[in-house]
Order: structure tokens, then sequence, then C-alpha cells
């Protein structure tokens, strides 16, 4: 399933909705700290970015990674250096979203809208070599603080002392100068040659000074979350940082931390744009950086880096793509693949699902193991797998540390359970394993004893991408241990008995774009923080969700219809639940939050559709104790849609 939908109680169907991402950073209401690497690899990072792109007519562009151990935190720096008087003031330009842009009023005092665009979709409009999220906005569209683009003034400065109130401004000669707390007028620094100005955060460097006085009204700046911001040498070089954050290789950093990182690289002025999950840096039309929230997200306004207008050397862009994206002049090198790749069927392995390939998927999982990990690629066809009649643990099927194993596709390439499998396991993981375009079937129909077809104990990095999970007569994924980064995307789960994902504990739990059908509970997570179900279909289920002890959940943009019981229940913590579509639950209640041991606060429940035929069905019960929640904005034929 693509995209968000609504249902249409007129038309009796689903139809697509804009998407409406989670809040900014700084809002009343900040997103949940979810953390996930956008993208997965299984390969050590060397240097990411090398020298992108020299264009010695204009300007050059480098990208480095790199880490600092004392501050927890891995970053891209990337620098753009003009080449002529002409580029510096030129390269800079401020790019609004789309229908943003259309709809803007400068006579107005406020602008705004729920409309977003991409930072690459602006890149490649914009025919940009590099683009970064810059400015902020409100829950209700507007964007935040002082908005200067091609020397019109758009928005004036926020309230004093808050977000918004300072700024950014690159000037006609090209040269980026900070102001605090409304210091210069809108209209004075226009009439002394201001451009482009970006607002949301404060600055960092000032004339080559440290900011040291934190703002007081405004908390967030002192907690560490993925951060994004730009500063400038005297050369006219402009150095972008990006911080990765909410993930276990990178806490985040705090804004008050961040000037030490600029005035390491020279620079003179810097300044803290809008961050965590907005955080985006992309080069030649590829994000550098790892996007907290797992997806790329929508932002109102971008900096980019852009070649003159009447540039056309094809030299340097792919000019029906929009120009930017790689070339032959791309010299990026991301990862280096040092493990191997062996086809099974190289191996003597039977596709035709009659033959069991047990003993010889062992032999080449331990022998994988030996070379430090690799991928075993499974060609179209069955795999019959499952040793008959043992009871002996031995006799597993365990995926060592570091191993994937990845077929065609999941409608190509089957994982098939004898039907002697006598085990409670099918396939045991351990760290860093990977497993995409496979489907695994338990062949329930035929072989009743108890299996879970995916096990592990404690768990580091798991991820199933573009699989089947079918016909288990107990749970699909049981993560019986703590589980760190399980990620279930792309997925299509049908007729699991009991739970299709479980993790006992743990914490950065993705259920993301998958189908789930005719199964108990779609995910059950106990202990566990940093939760994130994101634009699944879940129909005829017990359950959609079950939070037992949890804390930091989003569940956003899912279709969940006709289950059996409460679509989401038990006890979490500051979660978010917004723009789901919720249609008949045959229970009293679609929501049902207890308070259990560690209780059930800080919700914000916002923008959901509601809809049931079933009488004396409610939308949400909280507990009569909870001290925060939100729940307004739904829409439905139901009680009870919104509670303040």
């Amino acid at each position: 399933m693509a995209g968000f939908y609504r249902y249409d109680q007129n038309l009796d169907k689903y139809v697509p909705m804009p998407v409406e991402l989670l809040a900014s950073e700084g809002e009343e209401y900040t997103a949940p700290k979810i953390t996930q690497k956008f993208n997965e690899v299984e390969t050590k990072t060397t240097e990411i970015l090398n020298k992108v792109l020299t264009d010695d007519r204009y300007f050059t562009v480098t990208s480095s990674f790199k880490q600092d151990a004392t501050l927890g935190i891995e970053y891209y720096v990337t620098k753009v250096t003009p080449k002529t008087t002409e580029a510096k003031k030129s390269m800079v330009q401020k790019t609004f979203a789309y229908d943003l842009e259309k709809s803007i009023d400068p006579t107005s005092s406020y602008f705004g809208t729920t409309n977003r665009e991409t930072v690459l979709s602006m890149a490649k409009r914009k025919r940009s070599v590099v683009a970064i999220n810059a400015s902020g906005w409100r829950s209700n569209g507007e964007v935040m603080g002082l908005q200067i683009k091609d020397g019109v003034l758009y928005k004036d400065y926020d309230a004093a002392g808050y977000t918004g109130a300072e700024a950014c401004v690159f000037f006609d000669d090209g040269t980026m100068k900070v102001y605090g707390n409304r210091e210069v007028d809108a209209d004075i620094l226009i009439s002394k040659g201001a451009r482009n100005s970006f607002a949301f955060g404060i600055w960092l460097v000032k004339d080559s000074k440290p900011r040291t006085a934190q703002m007081t009204t405004w908390a967030d700046l002192n907690v560490k979350h993925p951060r994004q911001a730009i500063g400038q040498r005297s050369d006219g070089t402009l150095v972008i940082i990006t911080v990765d954050g909410r993930s276990l290789r990178s806490s985040g950093i705090t804004a008050y931390d961040m000037p030490s990182l600029f005035l390491s690289e020279g620079c003179v002025n810097a300044f803290l744009l809008d961050g965590g999950g907005s955080s985006q840096t992309a080069v030649e039309g590829k994000y550098i950086n790892n996007i907290s929230d797992g997806i790329e997200r929508a932002v109102v306004d971008t900096l980019t880096i852009s070649y003159p207008d009447d540039d056309t050397d094809s030299r340097f862009f792919e000019v029906q793509e929009g120009r930017g994206l790689a070339t032959s002049l791309n010299r990026r090198v991301e990862f280096i693949e040092s493990k191997p790749t062996w086809n099974v069927l190289d191996l003597g392995f039977s596709p035709d699902g009659l033959i069991d390939n047990t003993a010889k998927f062992k032999k080449a999982l331990s022998d994988l193991s030996e070379k430090g990990g690799g991928k075993l690629h499974f060609p179209k066809g069955t795999y019959l797998i499952g040793k008959q009649n043992t009871t002996s643990a031995s006799e597993k099927i365990e995926l060592p540390s570091n191993v994937s194993i990845v077929g065609e596709r999941r409608s190509y390439t089957k994982l098939l359970r004898n039907p002697n499998h006598s085990l409670d396991e099918l396939l045991r993981i351990t760290d860093h394993n990977y497993i995409e375009g496979i489907e695994i079937d338990g062949n329930s129909s035929v072989n009743k004893s108890s299996c879970r077809l995916i096990a592990g104990g404690n768990i580091k990095s798991f991820k199933m991408k573009d699989c089947s999970l079918v016909n288990a007569t107990d749970r699909g994924v049981s993560i019986h241990g703590i589980g760190k980064s399980i990620t279930i995307e792309g997925m299509y789960i049908s007729n699991i008995a009991n739970e299709c994902i479980n993790v006992a504990e743990g914490e950065i739990i993705k259920l993301i774009d998958s189908e789930i059908t005719f199964s108990g509970t779609a995910l059950w997570v106990g202990n566990a923080a940093n939760i994130f179900t994101k634009n699944n279909l879940a129909k005829s289920l017990k359950t959609f969700v079950r939070y037992k002890n949890s804390q930091n959940a989003i569940c956003s943009g899912n279709i969940i219809t006709n289950n059996i019981d409460r679509a989401i229940w038990g006890s979490v913590r500051e979660a978010i639940f917004s723009d789901n579509v919720f249609k008949q639950c045959h229970s009293d209640y679609h929501l049902y939050f207890i308070q259990e041991d560690t209780g059930t606060n800080d919700l914000i429940v916002t923008g959901n559709s509601v809809y049931s035929d079933v009488e004396g069905t409610a939308f949400i019960r909280t507990p009569s104790d909870i001290d925060r929640r939100r729940v307004s904005g739904n829409v439905g034929n139901i009680p009870s849609l919104n509670l303040d």
C-alpha cells in the first residue's frame, strides 16, 4: 500500500489524503524520539563522500563523514567553496515547497499551508547540486520566523525570546550574517541588501565567537537531537553540518554543543536550522545522512546550492533528469562491499519444494560465518527446510551474525516448512541479520505442530524487507530477549495464529508499509521504547498493536479495519496517534489505554478517521488519572472522538 488513505463514508472506499508529517522539532507537541537508520547496510562505512563535484568555473563541493567519541555522534560536513565573486553572490537560493510557493501573498502578515515537499523534490525542481532543509513550521502551517526570498519580505520575525525570533540572512554579495532576538528590523536588512533568510533556531557562532547564553524559553535546545546547521568562513565557503541522532550509533547533539564544530571548521558565523527528523542533506540527488524518521520528511523550504540558470553544460548535469543528479564526475564512495554473495543453486540446493535443504542450508551459513558474514541468494523456487522428526536444538537453522538471505522477490522465492519438522522455531536469528524478497511459509495446513517462523533472543539490528510471513501455527517473528533496531518493512503477513511480530523488550522497533491480514495481533511490544508503526493496512486481526509498559511511540497513517478486539490497547507513554483510519471495530473501544505497571501518559490523538456500524463502540478510553493527553481533530460517526 503506497501513500496515506482516508475512508470516505459517502463513497464507501478509501481515498488518498494529504500526507501530514510529524511535528517539527521545537513545537508545543514534539514528536517522540524515533530512531532508525535511513540506509541500512551490512558493510563497513569508510569516507561517505570525497570531493563530489568540482567545476572550476563556479564552486567546489566536498563532503565527509566524521565521528566524535566525546559527544557520541556521527556527522557529515559538506563544504561549498565559491570560485568566483559571481558564484558567491548567486549560488545560495531559497526554495519554498511547491504548493506553498504558489500560495504566498507577500502583503499578508501570515502565510502557510499544510502542504510540504521533500528536499529531493525541491532539489530536482530547482536543479540543485546541494539541498538541505532549512526553516521550521508550526502545526497550523505557519512558517517560522523571518522569511525573505529574493529580496522580498514574506514574513517578519516571531515574538521576541522564542523560536523564529532569530535569523540567518544571506546578502546580495553572498555574505551570511546571523541575528539574535529581533536584532535588526526586516526593512533595514532589506535596505542593506538582504536577499534570502531562514529561521527556526538560534545563532551558534557570531563574528567568530561561540554562543554561550542559553535561551530559557526553549528547553529543547539543550536536549540531544539530530541537528542541521550552516556556517560560513571568511573566504565565503559555506559549511553545512548534519548530525545524526536518535540511534544507537549517534545520540544526537544539543544546540549548545554545536558551536565548537563550526569553530573547528573555521567559520565566522553559524546558525541552527530545523532539525530532528527534518535533518536532511542531499548532494547530487542523494541523501548523505541517516534520517532519524527512517523515511524522508517533507518540509516547508530548503536552502539550495545551484549553478547559474544559463549553465547547460551536460558535462556537469543530466539535463533531462533536471540537472544536479549524479554524473560521470560523481566520485561518491559510499560503502566498500567486502563480503561474499553465494548463489544457493551453486551449493546444491533443490528449488523444487520436495527435497529437504536443511543440511546444505546449515553448512552454507556456517561457511559464511567463518568468512565474517555475507549473503545467501535464493533464486526463484520453493526450498523445503526444517529437519524432520527431531527435537534437538542443535538442528535449528541459525543465521550467524552479519549474514543475510535474499530472494528474487517474495512471489518467486519461498522457504517452506517441512511437513514433518517438529522444532518450535523454523529460523533463528542473531545480530545484524537481513532478509529480503522471500516468502516464509509455515505450512500450517499440513504441519500442525507449534512453530515460530523466526525467533531470537537478545538481538541487535534485524531487518526484513519485501517479504511474506504466512501460515504460522504460533508467531511470525518472536524476539524473546532484548531487541534493538528491529525493522519490518514492506511485508505481506497473513494467517499467523498469534502475534505477527512480538518483541518482549527493546528499542527502535518499526512496522511500516506492510499489509497484515487474518492473524492475531500485528505487533506486541513490552518494556519497549521508540516504536514506529506507519502506513500499514491491517484488516481482520484480533488487535493491531498491543503496548505493554512502553514509551515514545508513533502510530500514523495506518488503515485498521474489521478487527475482532480493540485496534490499539495497553500502556504507553509519550505517544502520537495521528492520521489513521479506524473502521468496524468489534469491541467496546477502538483505542483502550490502561495504567498497568509504568502507566499511560502524554498522549496525542489527532487527525484520525473513525467509522463503525457496530452499536455501542466508542473511540477511546484513557485512565481517569492520566495527567496529559490531547484528543482532538478526529472525525467519524461514533462518540467520544474529541475529549479535549
